[in-house]
């Protein structure tokens, strides 16, 4: 497979964070595979992007890792937050998000679902 040149990740990226700015939002989740590959190059089965201003942070178990690190070498600002091994990927996306303090955090609505959003706002305590 393929992979898009570092280049272009990065005019993507820029994009993605002048729509987030448009929008008020401090950081995106992004839980979609097919978004998650557009965004980094990295394919994998399950894994969650969360953009900020200052970096891309990609939340992915230990299958993945080598992939992730392959993609930082080109990218930069592209950050690897593994799931723990008796964790799981819920509970890692809210320790992500907490750690941005206060902030207003959006995500897409056809990959989250309602349940899911409470869940998760629930976790962080927003």
């Amino acid at each position: 497979m393929r992979l898009a040149p570092p280049d272009l990740h990065l005019a993507r990226h820029a994009g993605l964070r002048t729509q987030m700015l448009g929008l008020n939002l401090d950081a995106l989740v992004v839980s979609s595979g097919a978004n998650l590959a557009y965004l980094s190059g990295v394919f994998a089965s399950a894994g969650i992007l969360v953009a900020t201003a200052e970096r891309l942070t990609i939340v992915i178990d230990g299958r993945y890792a080598a992939a992730v690190q392959q993609r930082q070498a080109d990218i930069p600002g592209l950050r690897l937050s593994l799931v723990p091994a008796l964790s799981s990927y819920e509970e890692a996306l809210a320790a992500e998000l907490a750690a941005l303090g206060p902030a207003r955090v959006g995500f897409d609505p056809d990959h989250l679902t309602v349940r899911q959003h409470h869940d998760l706002a629930s976790r962080v305590g927003k």
